[in-house]
């Protein structure tokens, strides 16, 4: 906590080396997950009815310090609901991630993928950062009553202004090639996007829990996805197809 209403990362006096003195960035990086999980994942929140809800999915960037995010996503006591997470973002239009090849024990979802990371280091979530992006701004320039747009509380557009700006801290530049448009996001100079970063991961954290929007933007009702395969399930599956040839 910075003890005051708008900062930037630049400006910023407390961060997580001064918040836990004496450790190194790994220990301070693993404590800081610590706390604030413990912050956000251990209350309830009000839903406008009344009715309490608890955060059901969360995602841990793992773009700094990788081993670090995966070994606090095992450890947590709220391991859980956690998932390390990487943004696929590429410069150039190719095939999209909906068209990759299906890996066994791997969840497809819309532009993400859930399964076992190549490194034997467990699982995570990988997304498309440029069209998840696309997305969340969509939502939040949406007409209001559409059933998927994103608003934000209250009707003091300072508490938000911090948010904001990171919200508009990046553009899209739009590209057509071989009959498909993609969106190439980018930052703008000398701003922070970090809280953008977070929205951008919530929804995909909503999707993985079996959240999905239809062509208009709408929220439609869907099952819970599928639960990925274990490891011991398919090694069994494998020598079960062995035995039959």
């Amino acid at each position: 906590r910075q003890d005051r209403s708008y900062f930037s990362k630049d400006d910023a006096k407390k961060d997580l080396l001064v918040n836990y003195p004496g450790r190194t960035e790994e220990q301070s990086l693993y404590l800081g997950l610590r706390d604030l999980t413990g912050e956000i994942l251990g209350r309830s929140y009000p839903r406008e009815s009344g009715e309490p809800v608890r955060v059901e999915r969360c995602l841990v960037d793992e773009g700094w310090k990788d081993s670090v995010a995966y070994q606090f996503c095992r450890e947590s006591p709220y391991a859980a609901i956690l998932l390390p997470s990487k943004g696929w973002g590429t410069k150039k239009v190719g095939r999209p991630m909906n068209e990759w090849p299906r890996r066994e024990g791997e969840q497809v979802g819309h532009n993400y993928r859930l399964g076992p990371v190549s490194t034997g280091k467990g699982r995570h979530v990988l997304f498309d950062t440029n069209w998840w992006k696309s997305h969340v701004a969509d939502r939040l320039s949406g007409e209001l009553g559409g059933g998927g747009d994103l608003k934000l509380f209250g009707d003091h557009a300072n508490t938000h202004r911090m948010f904001a700006d990171h919200l508009g801290a990046e553009f899209a530049t739009r590209k057509s090639v071989d009959g498909r448009v993609v969106d190439f996001w980018e930052p703008r100079s000398n701003r922070d996007n970090d809280w953008f970063d977070c929205v951008v991961g919530c929804g995909v954290a909503a999707a993985v829990q079996g959240l999905q929007w239809n062509a208009t933007g709408t929220v439609v009702n869907a099952p819970a996805p599928p639960k990925p395969l274990k490891l011991s399930e398919i090694q069994a599956r494998k020598r079960a197809e062995a035995a039959r040839r």
